[in-house]
């Protein structure tokens, strides 16, 4: 099933069936005037702002299904706002996913240049942008348990198992004493101690436990060098033939072997990246479905112009010239994570589609809200394109 609506989200939500849907994963604005949009304005103020995204999301709850989940998105300066408006929504804030990433570009101003006072040279105004957020919310149960809520709905639990991360046979999973007493598995006799450590074991078999922590092939660089467990030397170059997460994203898009499923591929050895990686958005990603429409050229949103002094880039011309496009990848494993199998996923802020492309790619069914007429255009041909493919 595949609902795809035109027009306001506020307005939309409020005629759809309450108890309908049984996840939402959204990326709403985050009121920074996001390249001089008008749809990513304040609302006239931090406590306007924080008014409406708890409107909409009011909404959203009441069409969510009790014990369903959400994955919210949120830039760090106003996640604040975000998860307040999420609360005054009736939600109950879980946790909060980092993703690391190293495409972004700063958004600084250069004091000393504009000043033209040497004592201010080095100094600017912001630091360049690496993190951003998905806060994990839930509605609340309609059931005394979660066992009760989850046979009558279908949700109030996240998918763990479908969202492992994959170990190589290189990794023995091995822990120590030390680790299983904190983990709270290691009380009792000699024998129960070792009984506990063979389940301990086969569990790790399955995977690694999906954590908070999502990273990037720019930030797997750097966490592998710092840990000193890096990949072989052909993989860090990227060369043909390598195994370089970059590489192969850019070669193969999401059949990259396990990299765009979020899994470490055994031949790229140690390092801790490999227990939380997903791969970014490709240019052949964001752009799939789209042959026949018009390319754009569009500014980005960091780093300075070649005059130094004014803030946005010019991006490289394209189909889907949505400023802030998230990978097949990311949206895939977010959705499994928090959605029951066959279940429908919503997004009341659609943009260009990422998450109807996702959802319907892992078999899920979805609703997507966008009032944007070219952004919906996008949105309709990537969905509709996916669909087909299946």
């Amino acid at each position: 099933m595949i609902d795809l609506q035109f027009g306001d989200a506020l307005e939309s939500l409020k005629i759809m069936t309450g108890n309908s849907v049984d996840s939402i994963v959204t990326d709403p604005p985050a009121g920074i005037s996001f390249m001089g949009k008008s749809w990513d304005s304040d609302k006239g103020g931090r406590d306007q702002w924080i008014a409406w995204l708890t409107e909409v999301m009011s909404e959203a709850s009441r069409v969510l299904k009790p014990g369903g989940h959400a994955l919210v998105w949120a830039l760090p300066r106003t996640s604040g706002w975000t998860q307040r408006a999420l609360e005054d929504a009736g939600f109950e804030i879980r946790d909060v996913v980092t993703h690391i990433f190293g495409s972004g570009f700063p958004k600084s101003h250069n004091i000393g240049k504009s000043t033209g006072d040497p004592q201010f040279e080095g100094f600017g105004t912001a630091l360049k942008p690496a993190t951003e957020h998905w806060i994990l919310c839930r509605k609340p149960l309609s059931e005394k348990t979660v066992a009760k809520n989850v046979l009558k709905h279908g949700t109030g639990g996240i998918n763990i198992d479908v969202s492992r991360v994959g170990v190589s046979g290189s990794d023995p999973n091995h822990r120590s004493i030390a680790s299983k007493k904190t983990l709270g598995t290691t009380f009792g006799s000699k024998d129960e101690i070792k009984s506990v450590n063979t389940g301990v074991s086969q569990l790790s078999a399955q995977g690694r436990f999906p954590s908070n922590l999502i990273v990037d092939e720019s930030a797997v660089e750097e966490l592998n060098g710092q840990s000193g467990m890096s990949a072989p030397k052909a993989a860090r170059t990227g060369k043909r033939g390598g195994t370089n997460p970059a590489h192969m994203s850019r070669e193969k898009g999401d059949n990259a072997h396990q990299v765009s499923e979020g899994r470490w591929p055994e031949d790229l050895g140690g390092g801790v990246s490999r227990f939380f990686y997903v791969a970014k958005a490709s240019k052949r990603d964001k752009n799939a479905g789209l042959d026949g429409m018009p390319v754009k050229q569009t500014l980005g949103g960091g780093g300075l112009t070649s005059c130094g002094d004014k803030f946005g880039s010019i991006k490289a011309a394209a189909q889907n010239h949505h400023p802030t496009v998230k990978s097949t990848a990311l949206m895939s494993y977010l959705i499994k994570l928090i959605t029951p199998p066959g279940g429908t996923v919503l997004d009341p802020f659609m943009g260009s589609g990422s998450t109807g492309v996702a959802a319907l790619k892992c078999g899920f069914h979805f609703v997507g809200i966008e009032k944007d007429q070219e952004y919906y255009e996008i949105a309709t041909k990537r969905v509709e394109n996916q669909a087909l493919s299946k």
